[in-house]
């Protein structure tokens, strides 16, 4: 418990530092007294970022099996997966596939822990680092959203990585990219499909004030 509550307060501590950035006057040329000054800031709350998502990292992969509410479950079906895919298998056909791979080159289960953690950490880091307009923000989000789920959900949490790699996608204006990875999300969890309404959003101009008088009527209904 004090792990968690140590890691909670430095990245609450590291979101507030953060807030002192100011991503126009990062961008002016160096040499500046204080454009220096908050290159510096920049580059301490980058390297607190890193070391948060690494702790939850250990924290998510070298957890015990008796971790987490379907930590046991996945276990299980990925014994079950290693020994052959059944397209009649309520599990997505992408996870399937993961756990026959994994098995076939004699990953145990305590490896197939420490890889998917690993899997879905690493593109945690690369859309706090790099994608995230604050990473402070960004890793008290993730340390808040993504802990807990990242050690029961292990489907659900591999397909929100992905789309996170979709959102960016469609950020750029990368549709097919975005659609193609939102179809790969769906092999590990078929929610992800959801995210594809975004596309339209995009395409079709939504007038907000409608919408949220919409999901109000919805709501009360």
């Amino acid at each position: 418990m004090e792990i968690y509550v140590s890691l909670t307060i430095f990245s609450v501590v590291l979101m507030l530092f953060s807030l002192l950035e100011e991503p126009d006057r990062l961008a002016l040329e160096p040499g500046g007294e204080f454009n220096f000054f908050m290159r510096g800031v920049d580059l301490v709350v980058r390297s607190g970022a890193a070391i948060v998502l690494v702790a939850m990292w250990f924290l998510t992969a070298f957890r015990g099996i008796e971790i987490g509410n379907d930590t046991q479950n996945y276990i299980y079906y990925y014994n079950v997966f290693q020994q052959g895919i059944n397209p009649a298998s309520r599990f997505e056909i992408g996870f399937q596939v993961l756990c026959y791979w994994l098995g076939s080159f004699g990953v145990g289960d305590h490896g197939f822990l420490v890889i998917v953690a690993t899997g879905m950490y690493l593109g945690l880091l690369f859309q706090v680092l790099v994608e995230a307009r604050n990473p402070g923000v960004a890793q008290l989000f993730v340390l808040c959203y993504f802990l807990s789920p990242f050690m029961n959900t292990l489907r659900q949490g591999i397909a929100t990585v992905i789309v996170l790699f979709a959102f960016s996608m469609l950020k750029r204006q990368h549709d097919y990219w975005f659609i193609g990875l939102v179809l790969l999300a769906a092999q590990f969890h078929t929610t992800a499909l959801v995210v594809l309404v975004l596309l339209f959003r995009r395409i079709i101009p939504i007038d907000r004030n409608r919408v949220l008088v919409v999901a109000g009527v919805i709501a009360v209904l």
